[in-house]
């Protein structure tokens, strides 16, 4: 064959190569939970959980000091993130600590059954959001002695909200 002949045949079937033999796009198709992100951090270190951009919450080790209990950490998670956090886009949609109320020396949480947790804020519930209620809830059961799957149940001066889950 000669190359104007080849290069002719080419030009032919090059198209038909590009079409991918049919197949059309397909959308995506979401199925299950999404995947599960590891946290590189020591066994008993707690995790707070700040809000990203994007609204998702992002877990974030307490690495310093001892084992937190679920009052501490909820101390912890009302002062926001720290200067690297915020650097990185984290941010928090619970009321700033002027703002929230004060914590009067009472327990902020305590066992109400077996799998079940009630944790007391000093700032009306009912108007946070998901996000800040997730806030709440995600870091109180990754605290020292809460079961991962344990019922919390939010109240603040305005209301008693329904137990819910973390859901991370």
């Amino acid at each position: 064959m000669t190359p104007t002949g080849r290069a002719l045949v080419a030009t032919l079937i090059a198209p038909l190569l590009l079409t991918g033999c049919g197949i059309e796009d397909t959308p995506v198709v979401e199925i299950g939970r999404p995947g599960v992100l590891t946290i590189a951090a020591p066994p008993d270190a707690g995790m707070l959980y700040f809000v990203l951009p994007d609204g998702r919450l992002a877990p974030v080790p307490v690495l310093d000091g001892p084992v937190y209990g679920p009052g501490a950490m909820i101390t912890l998670l009302l002062n926001g993130p720290d200067p690297a956090g915020k650097a990185a886009g984290l941010h928090t949609e619970l009321p700033p600590p002027g703002a929230a109320g004060k914590l009067d020396g009472r327990r902020l949480t305590e066992t109400t059954g077996e799998g079940s947790v009630r944790v007391r804020l000093p700032f009306p519930v009912r108007p946070l959001s998901d996000a800040a209620r997730r806030q709440v809830m995600c870091t109180v059961v990754s605290s020292a002695g809460i079961p991962a799957d344990a019922e919390v149940t939010l109240t603040g001066p305005d209301v008693v909200l329904p137990p819910d889950h973390c859901g991370f």
